[in-house]
């Protein structure tokens, strides 16, 4: 049985579709999912599922939730989701929830490209990013534990977004990135390593006058959001393609000079899973709800 996170939840067991139609039944679920393989105190189940307005049988309801999702596991059931002192524990073997995936894979990738391999970092991140369906948990009302979750997810997705371009262009791949990175900087605009990335993948492709005018667009919007300029490091960078600086030229598997690579983020399980290496790169077409509601070199 496997669980999926990274869009819409869903259950799926050798093709068939076992999601649970009932909204708190899936956010019940849901909860368990991302505290797998410990204890939720049912208090933890009731202040998610109805915030500060817990009905008078919320315990009760909640036992009726859990025998449902019994029910929904099928045999053995009892064995994987567990009543203990205070709460419940849903049991998920290792490789089972596409979460968990994702982020086993962008840490690869990451520590690919600190390595100096970009062309696996780029296949490792690209395969992570290809798990997304849509913004995690999508469709749900989410309580204060699912939303944080959530959350999270969306940054790890900007991260490994932003990586994954970091490693195409120490690949060369100038030109094919420049539509991607003008649409990501319309829902982030004053992100200065994507800035960075779209001026130099420009740059590279003899479009000097869009990597001007990236600078110019996220110039204006830190001052409107912020007040502030631009950082001294993308300062630099506009002066570097006003003077055609040779630093810029591309050089196969250099280091990027426009980005600090994102420090690995904590784990969000412990458990340590096999991988087998992506197919060729392919962009990642889904993306977590912030973006769509508009929220280096070598």
């Amino acid at each position: 049985m496997e669980f999926a996170l990274l869009g819409p939840l869903t259950v799926a067991h050798e093709g068939d579709d076992l999601t649970p139609r009932a909204e708190m039944v899936r956010k019940a679920l849901a909860l368990l999912l991302v505290r797998a393989n410990r204890l939720v105190p049912t208090e933890l189940l009731v202040e998610e599922l109805w915030d500060a307005t817990p009905p008078r049988l919320a315990r009760k309801t909640v036992q009726t939730y859990m025998y449902q999702l019994r029910q929904l596991l099928g045999p053995g059931a009892d064995a994987r989701l567990r009543t203990q002192a205070g709460g419940y524990l849903l049991e998920v073997e290792p490789g089972l929830i596409d979460a968990h995936e994702f982020q086993d894979e962008a840490a690869r990738g990451r520590a690919a490209l600190a390595q100096g391999d970009p062309g696996a970092a780029s296949e490792l991140l690209a395969q992570a990013l290809r798990r997304w369906r849509g913004a995690a948990l999508e469709g749900l009302t989410l309580g204060p534990v699912l939303a944080g979750f959530a959350a999270r997810l969306d940054e790890l997705w900007l991260g490994a977004t932003e990586q994954r371009i970091d490693a195409e262009l120490r690949l060369g791949h100038h030109r094919e990135l420049l539509p991607e990175l003008r649409e990501l900087l319309l829902t982030h605009p004053t992100n200065e390593p994507l800035c960075a990335d779209l001026m130099l993948a420009a740059y590279r492709a003899d479009e000097r006058e869009l990597a001007l005018a990236a600078y110019g667009a996220l110039r204006r919007a830190v001052a409107e959001s912020a007040g502030l300029e631009p950082s001294s490091r993308l300062r630099e960078l506009q002066l570097q393609i006003l003077n055609e600086d040779p630093a810029l030229d591309w050089r196969p598997h250099a280091p990027c000079v426009t980005r600090r690579l994102v420090q690995p983020a904590a784990p969000l399980h412990a458990a340590a899973r096999k991988h087998t290496a992506a197919p060729p790169v392919a962009r990642c077409a889904h993306r977590p709800r912030a973006l769509h509601a508009g929220r280096g070199s070598s």
